[in-house]
């Protein structure tokens, strides 16, 4: 969630913004192409069931 509020406060999305995080779960969704998955599949996972924690990584898409 520090995550997303941190995006949040920013006033624009045009600049470069570097995360920090020690959730392996956020920087896995960003570095490895999970959320860009996550998005083309509805947030569905291989079961077509929704990913785990669905509720928090949708709101990192749309902080994106």
């Amino acid at each position: 969630m520090a995550v997303i509020e941190g995006l949040k406060t920013l006033k624009t999305n045009s600049i470069p913004v570097v995360i920090y995080s020690d959730s392996q779960y956020v920087v896995n969704a960003i570095s490895k192409g999970w959320l860009r998955n996550w998005i083309r599949t509805d947030f569905k996972g291989g079961k077509k069931i929704r990913t785990s924690g669905f509720n928090i990584i949708s709101c990192l898409k749309i902080s994106i």
